[in-house]
């Protein structure tokens, strides 16, 4: 599986991998290629069109002796770090990461969230779990339960009626694995787990993250037998049975996410690209923030944004998009403001009238120079650049039975805007058909009903609505109170100052729940958008050098 076409990100995990195989080796420990790794391997996928995070697995016993070598050889070497639930904050998994540092420097308040950019192999244990079946069955009921309470967030407060009735079984389910964290703390877990005697039955850790009991037929003698082979190019080890460990430990529609060869470059090229994203969203959130301070416009940084402000005093290490909320008097100011004061060599403002084919109804500061796009957007006028959201929050009805009647002509308009472009990408046939009937007008003439909708109660100006999730549009919540903005602070972020609610605490809360606080599961940190990435040499690293800020 030679692969010459190898980003830095790839050329890192490849020199984990024999960092790790030289250590297995002279240690007499037995390993295999595993999880995502594991599967390419056996589909025969290129490395240069995988995420460039190689996973190893070993028995525990085994596991326990390489995570002693690795703590020694990160004491001995610079540059490297070795992450688990010991020793790093809210890092509720089994899993071991061996992490090689990247160039990107936060400073020293932040320092502890670097490795995260950094390019890491990921080392699973595989626990012994029963000389016969029903103490396998017994194990693994244990284990499924630990990983699904450790992964259990509280479902998000204050939806519709009818999303709160249909999530009734979700809520009770999180509900109840939320109370049971002190019970199930990962370190007695895994000490249980661990003090389980050699045997014949085993558990692996993503088989039953994804309930594949067919993980019951994997035996530990599967994992032992292994033997040499090459990837990319690198000697390592693989067990004999590979195909069979694949089948029997994962479920299909993961083996075609790892096979399919369309995968966001965002995730392909690594995460000091993702910095370079951020620090590029973060020059534009400061010219907003000029703008609209040289012209009294009123602004709130909002959802992800203000939780990494909050949370991380920056960005979540992990995220890859920044968002601004206005209220809609100075959302429809701002146009002006931007032909007058924007640096239109370095920036490009995007609107719903600015063009045709756009479906959005809101508007986008994107950075000249760069593309980051999701497939399919060609039809566009001016490909999509980084950028940052910029969502207005519009009158809201004066009552919340008006409201009631409102919302659904507002959901209309705003679907059948969406359905004229995103109509082709529907599955089902009968909803295709129905968004491309309610498309018909066009985006223009469904985006002058939407707005006309919309901005019905212009006159009002105490509550506000968020017109973009059709699922969530509240009513006289705190993440859509005026107060927001008439009494905005400031709040660090990046090291730099913008306009927050007051009563941020509040606006989280309803925008993530209760566990606001808490990291998303481990498996779960890494960016969303499914994105095509140019960015020329805007931020880019010098060899031995890193990022700047």
């Amino acid at each position: 599986m030679a692969d010459e076409k190898l980003n830095r990100a790839h050329r890192m995990a490849l020199e984990l991998l024999e960092i790790v195989d030289g250590l297995c080796t002279k240690n007499q420990l037995k390993y295999t290629l595993a999880s995502g790794t594991l599967i390419a391997y056996v589909n025969e996928v290129p490395f240069s069109k995988s995420v460039p995070t190689i996973t190893v697995a070993l028995l525990y016993p085994h596991f326990c002796k390489l995570k002693e070598e690795l703590i020694k050889y990160c004491e001995d070497n610079d540059g490297f770090s070795l992450h688990d639930y010991t020793n790093t904050e809210q890092f509720e998994t089994v899993d071991l990461w061996f992490v090689r540092q990247s160039r990107v420097r936060l400073g020293e308040r932040r320092k502890k969230e670097e490795f995260y950019y950094g390019t890491r192999l990921v080392i699973s244990p595989v626990f012994y779990a029963g000389v016969i079946q029903k103490e396998w069955e017994d194990n693994y009921k244990k284990y499924k339960l630990a990983m699904r309470v450790w992964n259990a967030r509280a479902v998000l407060p204050k939806n519709p009626l009818r999303s709160y009735v249909k999530m009734t079984k979700r809520r009770v389910t999180a509900n109840y694995l939320r109370k049971k964290r002190d019970i199930y703390a990962i370190d007695e877990v895994v000490k249980g787990l661990g003090a389980n005697p050699e045997s014949k039955y085993v558990l692996y850790f993503p088989a039953v993250l994804k309930g594949k009991k067919g993980s019951f037929d994997v035996m530990a003698q599967t994992w032992q037998n292994v033997k040499r082979t090459h990837f990319c190019g690198v000697a390592c080890y693989v067990a004999v049975d590979s195909a069979f460990l694949v089948e029997k430990c994962f479920p299909r529609e993961t083996i075609e996410m790892i096979v399919r060869q369309d995968k966001s470059q965002l995730l392909l090229n690594g995460c000091e690209d993702l910095r370079r994203v951020q620090l590029i969203q973060l020059e534009l959130l400061t010219e907003f923030d000029r703008i609209c301070r040289k012209n009294g416009l009123k602004y709130n940084i909002s959802f992800g944004t203000l939780l990494g402000a909050v949370r991380h005093k920056g960005f979540i290490p992990w995220d890859d998009d920044i968002d601004v909320t206005m209220p809609w008097k100075d959302y429809v100011k701002l146009d002006e403001a931007i032909k007058n004061d924007l640096d239109e060599e370095k920036y490009y403002y995007r609107t719903p009238e600015s063009e045709e084919n756009n479906h959005l109804i809101f508007k986008h500061l994107e950075r000249k120079g760069t593309l980051y796009t999701k497939p399919g957007r060609g039809r566009l006028k001016k490909q999509i650049g980084v950028f940052i959201d910029i969502f207005p929050m519009y009158p809201a009805a004066p009552n919340s039975f008006i409201d009631w009647f409102h919302a659904r002509i507002c959901r209309f308009w705003r679907t059948a805007l969406w359905a004229t472009i995103g109509a082709d990408s529907e599955p089902s046939r009968v909803k295709r058909f129905y968004y491309k009937l309610i498309a018909r007008p066009g985006n223009k003439v469904c985006y002058k009903k939407f707005l006309k909708a919309a901005t019905f109660f212009w006159k009002e100006d105490k509550n506000l609505k968020f017109w973009i999730a059709m699922d969530r549009n509240p009513y006289k919540v705190a993440l859509v109170d005026m107060d927001n903005y008439n009494n905005a602070i400031e709040m660090e972020f990046e090291g730099r100052s913008f306009l927050a609610p007051p009563n941020y605490e509040a606006v989280l809360y309803y925008c993530f729940g209760v566990d606001w606080k808490m990291y998303p599961p481990v498996t779960a940190r890494k960016a969303a958008h499914n994105a095509i990435i140019e960015m020329n040499d805007l931020y880019q690293y010098d060899e031995d050098d890193v990022t700047p800020d």
